[in-house]
This record gives structure tokens, sequence and C-alpha cells, in this order.
């Protein structure tokens, strides 16, 4: 067959398809009846009868079934007059000073922005509220500066 008949074959056999497509698709909209549902003939809904949640009591059992060994139950003792003494560590007030970089601020959309802050060479992201390290304390902070507290002394650091 030549490269003519071969177009001319494929064309009818598209034509006809695209036919048939538009034939069904024509007939279900402009004979489109209005069909009824038989209700008698269809099945009647099942009640599903809810079922009481059963509780179980369960033996606290001695022994290990992967160990095989048993356990022997603890006694509880209770400190109720006891009381702990809370020691809290001195910081010395002859501490040097960090290497502090200030980077700037995250804004959040909601709550307090985070602080980017380089203290001894390590990137702290924390809010101003929060500790950074012990004793150091961000008192306030701006766009290009903050305020920083260590051991009772206050310093402002420039944004880099």
């Amino acid at each position: 067959m030549s490269k003519k008949n071969i177009n001319r074959v494929l064309i009818v056999g598209v034509t006809i398809i695209w036919s048939i497509l538009l034939y069904k698709f024509i007939n279900t909209m402009v004979f489109d009846e209005d069909t009824e549902i038989a209700t008698e003939n269809l099945p009647e809904a099942k009640i599903i009868a809810q079922v009481a949640k059963d509780t179980i009591n369960l033996k606290d059992y001695q022994r290990d079934p992967f160990l095989g060994n048993f356990k022997t139950p603890k006694e509880v003792k209770s400190n109720l007059g006891a009381t702990k003494k809370v020691i809290k560590q001195a910081i010395p007030t002859n501490q040097k000073w960090p290497l502090i970089d200030y980077l700037g601020f995250v804004k959040e959309a909601h709550g307090k922005p985070l602080l980017l802050i380089k203290i001894n060479k390590k990137l702290y992201r924390k809010k101003a509220s929060e500790a950074f390290i012990e004793g150091f304390n961000v008192v306030a902070f701006y766009k290009d500066s903050i305020e920083v507290a260590f051991n009772n002394e206050k310093r402002i650091i420039r944004k880099n």
C-alpha cells in the first residue's frame, strides 16, 4: 500500500471511532428519560447492635516470660517529711568575657524573634528571654546591636 492509501484508511478509522463516541454521547443527552429506581426491590439496611465494652483485670505476674527470672516487688519509700537542700553554685565573678558576634535576628510570625549569636565560635539561635550560656543574658536587642549582661557587667555588641 502506498502512503496515501494508509492515510485514507487511518482517517476513515478515526472518523468512525469519533462518530461512535459522539453518537453515544448525544444519544444519552437527547433521549434521556427519567428512570425510576424501584425501591421495593432494595434490601433493607441492617441495624448493627452495639456491643458494650468488656473490661478485664489482669494479674501482675512475677515471672518475666522472656528472661525466665522472677521480679520482686520493690518497697516504696515515702519522704514526705524530708526536704532536699538546694545548693546554688556561685558563678565566679572573675571570668573572662566570651567571644561574642551578633549576627542579627529572625522574625517569627507569632511570638518573639530568634536571635542569632555566635559565642566562642558556636552559633546559638534562641529567643531573647532564653539563656544562651550560664551567666550570659540578653538585656535588650535592636536591629544593629544587642545589650548583654555577663557577671553583672553590661556591654553593647554591634552587628558584624
